[in-house]
């Protein structure tokens, strides 16, 4: 297995070289998948060279406080090994794109090849693995920060630094927010974040279309942290009470609706404007009460609308194993499920994102599936909005791992390049944040040219439910 490492990567390369050198491609991509990646370098990254295969699990790490002990005069300390905690991670995403060299383009230089194939190749696979660390915002939906349909404003960062704090978050550089391009503009229109004598940069944020470091929170937009667009499939109620509903209700009387309601369907309520789950209904086919999974956080008066998103349902007679990662079938889709919103599987568990381009039969999703979903389970669209995401660094880990290369005599070819540190652990596995990513080359005597496969193995873990929250306008 050739791995290279880019710590020590190349200068310039000769126009010369040869032009199907897994080893340049290798680095090449790596180089092309960093510069086009906004989330990943935001997050705990963890990888070693240990040779593994799709399925496999590893273990990601996270830091655990050893508790403070006291002494008296005479007493000796005590020293507590610094001590971590295991976090199992499947390594069940392999995402990977190729791409056809022709014979007659083989002449060209590796720069013409690398701007019309490799760069756009590892681009898309860039994409989605921004949207599948993007998509982890939902499952810190318990977290919330905002109101849908209500521009952010300098308040929602006060809140989001005020949900940190209550949840202990560190107190260090590494708190984010990543924001959609509706919420950058938001924020931009705030003269204490444009004009220059509040800044204290001249200018130079707005001349960038940064936002920088505001309230202790590194400010950042994706453009892979995407708006949910309207449009779902969606029946409407009432709240039907006179005096309304307090803060911290979780079960409303309600009137108007006219068909059953889903046990696990996404709703908002007027004035709480936030994406809530319907844990139960009373009234069967003409709905009475509605028992909310997460109670309402601001008070909402009587008749306030209630919308709830229809779902559809898994349409596969042995329905999908869990930590399954590619499509999933459905049915009952009339309108399609938005990319990157907010998607449920089954009446509970965690919400999961929409990834790359649903369709009103199939979508892929976020992460492995964390159970078994079987057929005709219920499939839940949350509502359109703008879905940004505030986290600190430990919130979620990436984790990539080398696959092996072709083996001498197969008539392939390939190599691996890594960004990582060169540390090692106990057992002598290099560690460190980084990328593992992988190239391969084959001929194809049919297409009469070189198919060219970049891809790389990797898994997403929940390291701390405490240090994420979803934040929406």
């Amino acid at each position: 297995m050739k791995t290279i490492q880019l710590f020590a990567f190349y200068n310039t390369f000769d126009q010369d070289l040869d032009v199907l050198n897994p080893e340049v491609w290798a680095q090449e991509a790596m180089v092309v998948l960093e510069e086009n990646t906004v989330m990943l370098p935001l997050i705990n990254q963890q990888y070693s060279t240990e040779l593994k295969e799709e399925g496999d699990q590893v273990n990601a790490f996270r830091p655990v406080a050893n508790e403070p002990r006291r002494k008296d005069v005479n007493d000796e300390i005590i020293v507590d090994p610094v001590s971590v905690e295991k976090v199992p991670v499947k390594l069940n995403f392999h995402v990977y794109n190729s791409f056809i060299i022709r014979d007659s383009e083989q002449q060209k230089s590796f720069w013409n090849l690398r701007d019309k194939y490799l760069a756009p190749t590892v681009q898309k696979v860039a994409n989605e693995i921004d949207e599948i660390i993007a998509c982890a915002k939902y499952y810190f939906y318990k977290n919330m920060v905002g109101k849908i349909g209500t521009d952010l404003t300098k308040t929602s960062l006060v809140q989001m630094g005020q949900v940190f704090n209550e949840n202990l978050a560190p107190l260090d550089a590494e708190r984010y927010f990543a924001m959609t391009p509706a919420q950058q503009a938001n924020l931009q229109d705030e003269t204490q974040f444009t004009d220059a004598d509040r800044v204290g940069d001249d200018g130079t944020a707005l001349r960038y279309g940064s936002i920088g470091q505001k309230y202790g929170i590194w400010n950042v937009m994706s453009q892979n942290m995407r708006s949910v667009a309207t449009g779902n499939t969606v029946v409407t109620g009432a709240v039907n009470l006179s005096g309304g509903y307090a803060s911290g209700t979780s079960t409303l009387v309600v009137d108007g609706f006219s068909a059953a309601i889903t046990a696990g369907s996404w709703c908002t309520i007027a004035g709480d404007n936030r994406p809530r789950r319907i844990a139960s209904t009373v009234g069967g086919s003409t709905p009475t009460q509605l028992v909310l999974e997460v109670a309402i956080t601001s008070a909402v008066v009587d008749n306030a609308v209630v919308t709830v998103y229809t779902p559809g349902a898994v349409n596969l007679t042995g329905g999908y194993a869990a930590d399954w990662t590619k499509d999933i079938t459905v049915d009952g889709y009339s309108v399609a499920q938005k990319r990157g919103g907010l998607v449920s599987v089954g009446a509970t568990g965690y919400p999961y994102g929409a990834v790359g381009t649903p369709t009103t039969t199939g979508m892929k999703l976020s992460r492995g599936l964390d159970a078994v979903a079987a057929n005709n389970a219920v499939v839940c669209p949350g509502p359109a909005g703008e879905y940004g995401f505030a986290f600190h660094r430990n919130a979620v880990a990436f984790v990539s791992n080398p696959m092996a290369t072709p083996p001498a005599g197969t008539g392939a070819i390939g190599a691996i390049a890594t960004n990582g540190s060169g540390e090692t652990d106990e057992k002598g596995n290099e560690t460190g944040n980084g990328l593992v990513v992988r190239v391969t080359m084959a001929y194809d005597y049919k297409k009469q040219g070189t198919v060219v496969t970049v891809d790389l193995l990797c898994g997403i873990a929940i390291l701390d439910e405490d240090l994420g929250m979803l934040v929406v306008s």
